[in-house]
């Protein structure tokens, strides 16, 4: 649901950028992960801000790995989990301003610009670069609630109500197979959905069922 009401902001490759955040030319690599990265934005210090579902609660593989990657990040300001929800973590970092490569724009010219570049997108539709992600969810729910909905929230709830409608006809078909005295049939007792860029469900239920099976097995 975040995923498909909060979209990346266009601007968020540039500031992943700017702290050499999993920058695959870069030479040294010190920062090669990306995380399970939700969004990317600033504060009014122009610091940037990671939105991360890394944190004590994820399923996250990379937790650990994510955490070094942070705490030994050489502009990092501070880390913590997402006090609404401790799945996610926000971390906070300086532009690092010197690299040993080249990132095409100059990152004091970046943020001396970056007002001028907000407007520009804000024009074009875009929320501001200085909002942060859960306060442009909050505004996505409340319009919901009031039957305003992007065309990447209708396509979720299209594809949700299709879903929801299979696993209803799972258990009335477990229902009909029942009562006629015919056993064998298991409908899924929980359901693994994930949601494209584009508001489609899928189900990944199989999926991740024998991920934890080939887990189980290497123990």
């Amino acid at each position: 649901m975040f995923n498909t009401a909060v979209p990346p902001h266009p601007m968020s490759s540039m500031l992943l950028r700017a702290i050499n955040w999993a920058q695959p030319d870069a030479p040294e690599k010190k920062y090669p992960h990306l995380g399970r990265m939700r969004y990317v934005w600033m504060d009014s210090e122009y610091n940037i801000k990671l939105l991360l579902k890394d944190g004590a609660t994820s399923w996250s593989e990379q937790k650990d790995e994510i955490m070094t990657q942070i705490k030994g990040h050489e502009t990092l300001v501070d880390v913590h989990p997402l006090e609404r929800d401790p799945v996610y973590l926000v971390a906070t970092f300086k532009p690092v301003m010197e690299t040993t490569y080249d990132r095409s724009i100059p990152i004091q010219e970046l943020l001396d610009n970056i007002t001028m570049f907000d407007e520009t997108a804000m024009l074009k539709g875009w929320p501001s670069l200085f909002t942060d992600p859960f306060t442009l969810f909050d505004i996505a729910m409340e319009k919901l609630t009031k039957g305003e909905m992007s065309p990447r929230m209708e396509k979720f709830a299209e594809s949700l109500s299709t879903m929801l409608g299979d696993v209803q006809a799972q258990d009335e078909l477990k229902t009909i197979v029942t009562d006629s005295g015919i056993g064998g049939f298991e409908p899924d007792g929980v359901r693994i959905l994930s949601v494209d860029p584009s508001g489609e469900v899928e189900d990944k239920t199989e999926e991740f069922l024998d991920k934890k099976d080939e887990g189980n097995n290497e123990k």
